[in-house]
């Protein structure tokens, strides 16, 4: 028989990690580098909050917690970023997914994160983790009156950005967090 169990990645895991990554994805070299940058360049990263699903160990299932800071006002928001889980296509339908994020979960609670989110084409899958969904966004721009119905009593609000307004403003706030710099992703300690 063959023992499943899930635990931290470790030292000289990624590349098992990647190849899972590569299979479940159907996606090429140059693409599981850029996956490999954005992970090994994240301030962030951390071995721990990578859970692996090994079978007679082989890592067949995975997920990547990003650990994030979110400013709203002055109220810090710790938001565990759920990305790369996957499980290869020769092990899908076992359960392996299910548990690899049940203990990447369990590992968010114990660690207070206040939230997590992901994007994904499977809702239903992470509906039965307690997932709920959220106004759905079309590339980097979400309809602020969908983000309206989340209103919260809070004294915050949404409008609509004007770009011929606002350019100046939008720019100012690239450069001052951003220091310039373009890339995959681009933050400080605070903001990403």
């Amino acid at each position: 028989t063959m023992a499943f169990r899930v635990r931290a990645l470790q030292r000289g895991e990624l590349d098992g990690l990647l190849l899972c990554f590569q299979d479940a994805f159907e996606v090429d070299d140059p693409s599981i580098s850029v996956v490999r940058n954005s992970l090994v360049n994240d301030p962030y990263f951390h071995p721990d909050r990578v859970r692996v699903g090994l079978l007679d160990g082989r890592i067949v299932s995975h997920v990547v917690i990003l650990h994030r800071a979110v400013y709203v006002g002055n109220q810090v928001i710790s938001v565990a970023g759920i990305t790369a889980v996957a499980t290869h296509p020769a092990y899908q339908r076992r359960g392996f997914g299910t548990r690899v994020m049940q203990d990447a979960l369990r590992l968010a609670r114990s660690q207070g994160y206040d939230m997590a989110m992901l994007t994904t084409r499977v809702p239903r899958f992470f509906a039965r983790l307690g997932f709920r969904e959220v106004p759905k966004i079309d590339g980097f721009e979400c309809p602020a009156s969908a983000l309206a119905r989340l209103e919260s009593g809070t004294r915050y609000s949404i409008e609509r950005l004007d770009f011929s307004r606002d350019w100046r403003t939008l720019q100012a706030v690239y450069r001052q967090y951003s220091q310039g710099l373009t890339g995959l992703q681009v933050r400080d300690g605070r903001f990403w």
